[in-house]
């Protein structure tokens, strides 16, 4: 068998499959050398540590510190926005990671270890029951990366589900969503549903088709 240095090294020649998972709530999971780096791959997008982890890192880069002490992350992945708000912030920073797949909970655990930063709490629910019975001004900043392979849940859309993430944001937190913009419009549908309870602060196009909106709520 190959060892992993040399997965590591070859994989900048061409991907290099690790392991294939079977889910039943993403089809198609894959964990593979790409580039130099182990990686999660859904059937046709990157769940961590790949072209994802370029968009996380202009998330977290954009947020300050003060806007990462309480974060919530909606869709884990293998916690690519998690590693990046670590090397910001250390352990300062404290979250919760909402994933509704217990696959996808057991490779992060495994394969990126997040199972071993004490500031970090990994949840296996639906993120729209979660976030009703969260407590009010939890958190500082929400990430919301929720996707299965390319698609968006309808609920995210759903005004209980935007009421729910107001109430459990401190006054001045940011929310950010990101979105896989194919038809410019999509943008402007989220911007008008999350602008009746939040404030739209910044718009940032990362690579082809994503967009992130920054989201903040009013004091």
């Amino acid at each position: 068998m190959v060892k992993v240095h040399w997965k590591r090294w070859l994989s900048h020649l061409w991907p290099i499959k690790e392991q294939g998972f079977i889910s039943e709530k993403n089809p198609d999971l894959e964990l593979r050398w790409e580039n130099g780096r182990l990686v999660l791959n859904a059937a046709h997008a990157n769940y961590s540590f790949g072209s994802l982890h370029d968009v996380m890192r202009e998330a977290i880069n954009y947020l300050s510190y003060e806007d990462l002490q309480q974060l919530l992350l909606l869709g884990l992945g293998g916690g690519s926005a998690l590693q990046l708000a670590t090397d910001k912030c250390g352990d300062s920073t404290t979250a919760i990671a909402v994933d509704f797949d217990p696959t996808i909970l057991d490779i992060a655990k495994s394969y990126f270890k997040l199972n071993e930063y004490r500031h970090i709490q990994l949840v296996q629910a639906d993120a729209f029951t979660w976030v009703e019975s969260a407590a009010d001004a939890s958190f500082t900043a929400i990430i919301d990366d929720l996707f299965v392979d390319l698609e968006k849940p309808d609920f995210v859309l759903n005004p209980n589900y935007i009421r729910s993430l107001h109430r459990i944001l401190r006054p001045g937190g940011i929310l950010v969503i990101n979105l896989m913009a194919f038809r410019e419009e999509e943008a402007g549908t989220y911007q008008r549903a999350y602008e009746v309870l939040f404030t739209l602060e910044h718009i940032q196009k990362v690579q082809e088709h994503n967009r992130l909106l920054f989201m903040r709520k009013p004091y």
